[in-house]
């Protein structure tokens, strides 16, 4: 029974990863100069709460920190998209 749970979470990984890639791209077109902040905090706030969930904390803490920043009237530097982009295309 544990190995149908497994590999049932496991297909469930796998799709939150291919969703965090198509995330990836709509995010970086929403955090162009002029964007769309407005779905990058939506973008951000849902991969806050589901990075965890599926085994991928720092997808989470980044998330998070950056969808505050942008709630708080901030703006997410070049370095940070960059990075969090990175980790969004690498999920393994």
């Amino acid at each position: 029974m544990n190995e149908y749970y497994n590999q049932r979470y496991e297909g469930l990984r796998e799709q939150f990863r291919a969703r965090c890639r198509s995330d990836a791209d709509q995010l970086e077109a929403c955090l162009v100069e002029g964007g769309d902040l407005e779905t990058a905090e939506m973008l951000l706030h849902r991969l806050a709460g589901a990075g965890a969930t599926f085994g991928y904390p720092e997808v989470s803490a980044m998330a998070k920190g950056l969808e505050n920043r942008l709630m708080d009237g901030g703006q997410i530097a070049a370095a940070e998209r960059a990075g969090l982009l990175a980790l969004l295309r690498g999920l393994t």
